[in-house]
């Protein structure tokens, strides 16, 4: 059964999704003008990705699926699979435009995800080389082939549910520990990909303390973790990603020196990230990590 998701949940997620929309632009837009901006454009692959998966574990299928069409050009783009030109930006720019305006629908309660996707789908039949004014019917089978039965019925089911789904008061919100194993497996695999992805930068930032690059990427990625435990209602990861995104912030701003037991402390609490998430999907409970970091804190 699909789990219901509190107004507060949703206000979270689409708030983390809109603040990944200007970097997303950003790239893109940075790559468009200048082909060796490949750094701002994996950026934007990096955060479709990321709000792929969220959107996955809050059940939101149709945003995952339209996110998942966004990451797969990116990645091809990176991979030099696919050559960039002025169809791929108009429809890596419209899949943003429809992004921000379904999460708008998505707090007024109107969000149509069939229509929504419907609507991806035809920008994609665009980048196909389809012309909208002369290929009408071209451009409808695109849109049947890619929003077959199999992705579109699921989406109308859910949206027979948004309703009660959205209301405010529609159930309590701890109920969102641990009461969706699917979620939780979901959000693992997740967070597998972003711990790997932090400790990688916290390795090379160790290696040239003088990459604020490499520290504003691991602060992102822990910001995207933060925001996924968050919205599915893990609070504890939540709680000790914050903590972790606080003395990132201190480190990029010159409050806190870079030092080896400050990247020692920080790799600690990762640490304890891996036992967290590893314990909520056992099921278990797992004493409150703040001490961790908390004597960076200032």
């Amino acid at each position: 059964m699909p789990r219901t998701i509190s107004h507060e949940a949703l206000v979270s997620f689409v708030d983390e999704v809109r603040s990944y929309l200007p970097t997303m632009r950003q790239g893109i837009a940075g790559y468009h003008t200048d082909a060796s901006q490949t750094d701002a454009l994996r950026e934007a692959y990096r955060l479709a990705h990321s709000v792929k998966g969220t959107a996955a574990l809050v059940n939101l299928p149709g945003l995952a699926h339209v996110m998942s069409m966004q990451e797969d050009l990116l990645e091809a783009v990176c991979e030099a699979r696919h050559v960039w030109d002025n169809a791929t930006h108009d429809f890596a720019t419209g899949v943003l435009n429809l992004v921000e305006s379904y999460c708008d629908d998505l707090l007024l309660k109107r969000a149509d995800e069939a229509a929504f996707i419907a609507a991806a789908a035809k920008l994609q039949a665009q980048l196909a080389g389809l012309d909208e004014a002369g290929d009408e019917a071209s451009i409808a089978e695109f849109v049947v082939t890619t929003t077959s039965a199999e992705t579109v019925e699921p989406l109308r089911q859910a949206q027979g549910l948004a309703e009660q789904e959205l209301h405010e008061d529609a159930f309590d919100p701890s109920s969102l520990v641990l009461n969706d194993q699917e979620q939780l497996d979901a959000f693992q695999l997740e967070a597998e990909d972003h711990l790997h992805d932090f400790a990688t930068a916290l390795a090379e930032y160790r290696r040239s303390p003088e990459s604020l690059d490499v520290l504003r990427q691991a602060r992102r990625t822990i910001h995207s973790l933060k925001g996924s435990a968050s919205t599915i209602g893990l609070n504890e990861v939540a709680h000790l990603a914050h903590q972790m995104e606080d003395v990132l912030q201190q480190l990029l701003d010159g409050h806190l020196p870079q030092q080896d037991s400050t990247i020692d402390l920080l790799q600690e609490s990762t640490d304890r990230l891996e036992e967290l998430i590893a314990g909520a999907a056992l099921n278990e409970n797992i004493a409150h990590p703040a001490s961790v970091v908390a004597p960076l804190s200032p």
